[in-house]
C-alpha cells in the first residue's frame, strides 16, 4: 500500500473523538511512517473537529477557537516538526512532484474531514454537542500534549526523519 493511502487510512482509523482518545494506542508500531501518520492523524483530527463543531454549533466557536489557538501556540514547535516530517514523506511518496503532493494532501485531508463529520453527525446531537463542548477542556489537558502522549513514537520518527 503506498504511503499516501496509508496516511488516509490511518487518519480515518484514528478518527479522533474526544471521548475515545484515551483508548487510542500511543505505543510505537516500530515503523516510523505509521507512527508519524498516527500523530498527524491526531493533529488533523483536532483541527477538523474544531471546524466541524464550529460549523454545527456556531455559539461554541469562540471558546473552541480560543482553545485551539492556545493549544496550537503552546505546542507550535512540535506541531511544526510533525508537519515538516509528514510533508517530507508525502512529497517523497508523490515522486517529488510538488503539484501532485499538494493535490493528494488536500484530497486526503478533505476526505478525513468528511469522514469525521459523518461519524460525528451519525453519533446523534447529544453526543455531538458533548464532544464539541469538551474541546476546550481536552485541549488544556495533558492528553493533548501529543509530544508527551505519543512519547514512545517520537524517538523512532526523529531518528528516521532528520
Amino acid at each position: 500500500m503506498n504511503f499516501l493511502k496509508y496516511i488516509f487510512l490511518s487518519l480515518i482509523l484514528f478518527t479522533f473523538t474526544i471521548s475515545s482518545y484515551a483508548s487510542q494506542s500511543t505505543g510505537s508500531t516500530g515503523n516510523h511512517e505509521k507512527d508519524l501518520a498516527h500523530i498527524y492523524g491526531a493533529i488533523l483530527s483536532i483541527k477538523h473537529t474544531v471546524e466541524i463543531c464550529n460549523d454545527r454549533f456556531p455559539n461554541l466557536a469562540p471558546q473552541n477557537n480560543d482553545a485551539y489557538q492556545d493549544w496550537s501556540a503552546n505546542y507550535k514547535p512540535f506541531l511544526q516538526e510533525i508537519d515538516k516530517y509528514i510533508s517530507q514523506l508525502q512529497i517523497k511518496h508523490a515522486d517529488n512532484n510538488h503539484e501532485k503532493y499538494l493535490k493528494l494532501r488536500n484530497k486526503y485531508e478533505s476526505r478525513l474531514k468528511q469522514s469525521l463529520a459523518h461519524k460525528m453527525n451519525k453519533s446523534g446531537t447529544d453526543k455531538f454537542i458533548r464532544k464539541c463542548k469538551a474541546i476546550p477542556s481536552f485541549l488544556a489537558s495533558k492528553q493533548a500534549n501529543f509530544e508527551h502522549s505519543f512519547a514512545e513514537k517520537i524517538p523512532l520518527i526523529r531518528s528516521n526523519m532528520k
